[in-house]
């Protein structure tokens, strides 16, 4: 096949035209199309269409229409109110936009089934259903936002193998999340349930095998469930039982007394102010982290769409803000929040990353009195892996600078920690010998945790000892 054979096919929903011709390279449905028909693009033209438009007009996608095409990209129209059966299985799709003001209602079985490269969708406020597999076995999905929808049902098997799937915000209006609605989602942390919705009804296996599951609500009206819906969440029946009856006990009370918590696992309707009102925790690791060992900023992070105003209120405008220090903290599964921002990476993400690292390791760095070369070439690194928001740098690449950047911070963070603590031993025995006041040494030769050091007492040690 040479490369000046393949055409660009304009389909104007001629009589007898089912399918279009084969070695169509690029697509363009003309706006006198109401349907498109079934199988209309599928396996013939597999290996060379590689683009499509799809005019305002079109108001249905007939099933198996694009069957493991390879276009990267599609836009629905505003006009569409169907997409058909198996439309988009298989196809190499990485972003679905919907024209606003949406019409489309319903999206039939497994339409996007396998699409592969598919990292996040956003559903428009239009749609009511959404049938069985819809978007199963998609390998690249990470995030998945719901909230603007208005269907009753997830159903069966919606995101079954999505194995990187990470966040999923539902909307108010869900009853149901139907049998393994999210089963065999290893990777799903988040899953945000308003807290006006109706009671929701949990089919049997809807959880299987999402082994990291642990920031869940439910509505106030709480729920039922058939079966063990958590049936393989292994991270829940560690913290709250082994059965679904204790685990839904466990997840109605997990932000009891952690209200900052709870404002950010319920960040699409928190504001700014609210966490100024209701951001009254101490520091001490009982209020600073939950069961899950997780802080505020893990949440946070771990959101559908983390916020930048709320991370920025949670360093610098709450009553009592958060010190640097507490963005290393680890939770059970060993990850900082900046490690949930590299996995889920996006534009936003590589915002807050920028910030996070700012605030966790320069800074501190540029306090302690630490190389210029050091510092400048963590500046450097951050601003290697915050690059990758516009495709220069892969996923793997970000992740190894990000543990070289993370190393070099934490030798340096321990070293100062011995100086600094040496120094304030021997202060505190000098001063024994001259006779200062108890509360004075423990005032003076605080060291705070990590490394949030106080070395203006250097400068005292040093006078005594000159004196």
């Amino acid at each position: 096949m040479q490369a000046d054979e393949l055409i660009t096919f304009y389909y104007r929903g001629e009589q007898g035209q089912e399918r279009a011709p084969q070695y169509t390279k690029r697509l363009i449905v003309d706006a006198s199309v109401k349907r498109l028909p079934d199988f209309f693009c599928r396996r013939t033209n597999t290996f060379f269409l590689e683009d499509i438009q799809l005019n305002e007009g079109l108001r249905q996608i007939g099933h198996d229409a694009f069957e493991t095409c390879l276009f990267s990209k599609v836009t629905i129209p505003s006009t569409t109110t169907i997409i058909g059966a198996r439309a988009f299985n298989g196809v190499r799709v990485k972003h679905i936009s919907f024209t606003e003001p949406s019409s489309l209602q319903r999206i039939r079985s497994a339409a996007f089934i396998y699409c592969r490269n598919l990292g996040r969708i956003t559903t428009p406020s239009s749609l009511t259903v959404l049938e069985e597999s819809v978007f199963s076995f998609c390998a690249s999905l990470v995030e998945v936002d719901l909230s603007l929808s208005h269907m009753i049902n997830i159903p069966n098997s919606a995101f079954t193998g999505s194995r990187k799937l990470r966040a999923v915000r539902l909307p108010n209006s869900v009853q149901l999340i139907a049998t393994f609605a999210f089963s065999n989602c290893p990777n799903l942390v988040t899953v945000e349930v308003a807290p006006t919705s109706s009671r929701i009804m949990l089919g049997e296996n809807s959880f299987q095998g999402c082994v990291a599951l642990a920031n869940i609500g439910l509505p106030k009206r709480g729920c039922s469930h058939s079966g063990e819906p958590f049936e393989g969440c292994t991270s829940l029946k560690k913290h709250y039982g082994a059965t679904s009856r204790e685990i839904i006990k466990g997840i109605l009370r997990r932000f009891d007394r952690r209200p900052v918590h709870k404002l950010c696992y319920y960040s699409s309707t928190t504001t700014v102010q609210d966490l100024l009102l209701d951001s009254t925790e101490s520091h001490h690791d009982s209020k600073m982290i939950d069961k899950f060992k997780m802080t505020p900023f893990h949440i946070l992070c771990l959101s559908v769409k983390p916020r930048r105003d709320l991370f920025l209120a949670l360093l610098d405008n709450t009553k009592n803000k958060y010190p640097h220090y507490v963005l290393g903290r680890k939770d059970a599964k060993r990850r900082r929040a900046m490690d949930y921002l590299l996995s889920n990476w996006t534009p936003e993400a590589a915002d807050l990353f920028q910030i996070a690292m700012q605030r966790w390791a320069i800074d501190p760095l540029q306090r302690w009195g630490a190389p210029d070369e050091l510092v400048q070439d963590m500046e450097a690194c951050v601003e290697a892996i915050v690059s990758g928001s516009n495709g220069t740098t892969t996923s793997k690449r970000r992740f190894k600078l990000y543990k070289a950047a993370t190393s070099a911070f934490k030798f340096y963070a321990s070293h100062e920690n011995m100086t600094v603590l040496e120094l304030s031993l021997w202060k505190q025995k000098l001063q024994e010998m001259i006779g200062a006041a108890p509360q004075e040494r423990r005032e003076d030769c605080r060291v705070l945790c990590q490394a949030d050091l106080v070395l203006a007492n250097v400068s005292t040690f040093l006078g005594l000892v000159q004196s």
